[in-house]
């Protein structure tokens, strides 16, 4: 089946208990191009994401045997923080969808039946995101490695640490950065 060029490196796991959901689900999103890996359970979902360090999103059903949908949200978050993750549930059930929400488990809720509309527009979003968490990590990287080119690197070390105020006395940095703004003169 061809590959949508937009979207040839997302991948997706699906996770439903329910065979013919889940096999719907994967056709839906193969059929738009996404790479696709699928489970039956919230303890297969977690194999497959060891095994594929690839899958970025994650749709799963809440009312599962075993594993709730909510708890494998909840460990997905913990041991695979950059996974996005999406609730996929014909429940309704208000307080596992606020739990899900206030506790930060889910990027999206969509109910079942989906409307392809708005999993499209759920799944959408969150690739979105995902794109621009990366842009924003690698400037983050290059803006941290220019920040330790410029100062002496104990004080360079201390600030990855964590460490806040810097209080230390280094003539050098004080000249640099006086002369990035011009006040002194030497």
């Amino acid at each position: 089946m061809a590959v949508h060029a937009e979207h040839a490196e997302r991948v997706v796991l699906a996770v439903d208990d329910d065979e013919h959901v889940r096999k719907a689900l994967h056709r839906w999103l193969v059929a738009r191009g996404y790479t696709v890996h699928s489970a039956a359970s919230g303890a297969e979902a977690l194999q497959l994401l060891e095994q594929h360090p690839t899958i970025q999103l994650l749709i799963s059903d809440n009312d599962m045997p075993g594993m709730t949908g909510l708890e494998l949200l909840k460990e997905v978050r913990r041991s695979f923080p950059k996974v996005f993750r999406i609730m996929l549930t014909g429940t309704g059930d208000q307080q596992t969808l606020m739990r899900a929400i206030n506790e930060d488990e889910i990027y999206r809720f969509v109910e079942k039946p989906w409307d392809n509309e708005v999993l499209a527009s759920a799944i959408h979003l969150a690739f979105e995101a995902l794109t621009l968490q990366g842009e924003l990590d690698r400037e983050r990287g290059r803006s941290e490695q220019l920040l330790l080119n410029v100062l002496p690197p104990p004080i360079g070390q201390r600030l990855k640490r964590g460490e806040a105020p810097i209080a230390d006395t280094f003539p050098d940095v004080t000249i640099v950065f006086s002369d990035l703004v011009g006040f002194t003169e030497l």
